[in-house]
C-alpha cells in the first residue's frame, strides 16, 4: 500500500490517549524503572512478571490498521536489530546541526 503524504499527515495530529495517560502516570508515580526494565523482555517475560498498569499495557493488542504488513514489520526489526547503533548514532550526528541552528 502507498502512504500519501495526506494520510500520513492525518496520523501525525493523532494523539494516543491511553500511552499518554501510561506516561505521566509512570513519571508522576515515579515508576521509570518498572518500565524501563519492562522494555528491555519480550512479551512472554512480561507476562510472566507482576500485575501492573505497565505490564497490562504492553501486554494489551490493538487491532492492526489495515495497511499492517507483518511481513514488513519483521524485515524492518531485523534490519534494525542488526544496524541500530549505526543508525541512531546518524540521527543523533545529524539532529545536531538542527540543534545548533535553533
Amino acid at each position: 500500500m502507498q502512504l500519501s503524504k495526506k494520510f500520513l499527515d492525518k496520523q501525525r495530529l493523532k494523539g494516543d490517549y491511553a500511552s499518554d495517560r501510561l506516561v505521566a502516570s509512570t513519571f508522576t508515580d515515579g515508576k521509570q524503572a518498572i518500565l524501563y526494565e519492562l522494555l528491555k523482555l519480550d512479551v512472554n517475560e512480561i507476562e510472566q512478571q507482576s500485575n501492573s498498569a505497565i505490564k497490562k499495557f504492553l501486554i494489551s493488542r490493538k487491532a492492526n490498521p489495515t495497511w499492517f504488513n507483518q511481513r514488513k514489520l519483521q524485515n524492518g526489526q531485523r534490519l534494525f536489530k542488526q544496524y541500530a547503533l549505526e543508525m541512531m548514532a546518524l540521527l543523533g550526528a545529524m539532529s545536531l546541526p538542527y540543534c545548533y541552528a535553533a
